[in-house]
């Protein structure tokens, strides 16, 4: 019985070490795509860190940044919102910043307000730069809350034509003498 309890105990630290162990790669792994600007590979290693440890704050908000430099809002919403509710010492003010921006880039004005506005009743002040940035943001979100209830009518969005309006890349306009200009990704020989 005593030979038995004795590998049973030896199993589970060899467990817990490779635990760690594979842990740890995930998190290098992770912090290498990061610093290489690889915000997809560093959302795939961070989310798999995560799954060993889903209360590690520390991870959770690598994996938020991550997820918002990836253009992945709601994911990088998600793990704000854990990262807000669970830091108790404040260790990541800017969370609540960047939450409130990524409710603002999928369209949620008001809870984008009701975040700046926490935000700015928490760390207003502490720097200048996300302080004056949470008020512009804040703004921003009020404005397009009211052109979304009451739209100017007096605006007309309309597709230009064939010539510029295409399946291609078109983009930067500019008008000059009554030109329109525009840049655009199109081959001019068929067959390319």
């Amino acid at each position: 019985m005593k030979k038995q309890f004795t590998i049973i105990i030896a199993l589970l630290l060899f467990s817990l070490g490779a635990f760690s162990q594979t842990q740890k790669a995930f998190i290098e792994a992770a912090k290498e795509a990061y610093i290489s600007k690889n915000y997809y590979s560093s959302v795939v290693y961070y989310q798999e860190a995560v799954a060993f440890e889903e209360s590690n704050i520390d991870l959770r908000y690598n994996l938020a940044e991550s997820s918002r430099k990836f253009m992945s809002y709601s994911l990088a919403e998600q793990n704000y919102q854990f990262v807000k509710e669970n830091d108790s010492e404040n260790s990541y003010p800017l969370a609540t910043y960047y939450l409130a921006e990524m409710m603002q880039r999928q369209g949620k004005y008001q809870e984008a307000i009701d975040m700046y506005d926490l935000y700015l009743s928490e760390n207003s002040g502490d720097d200048e730069y996300f302080t004056m940035k949470a008020d512009k943001e804040r703004a921003a979100s009020e404005w397009a809350m009211t052109e979304i209830e009451e739209p100017d009518e007096s605006i007309n969005v309309g597709n230009a034509g064939e010539k510029v309006n295409t399946v291609y890349s078109d983009v930067a306009p500019s008008i000059n003498e009554d030109e329109l200009y525009f840049s655009s990704m199109r081959f001019e020989d068929k067959n390319d």
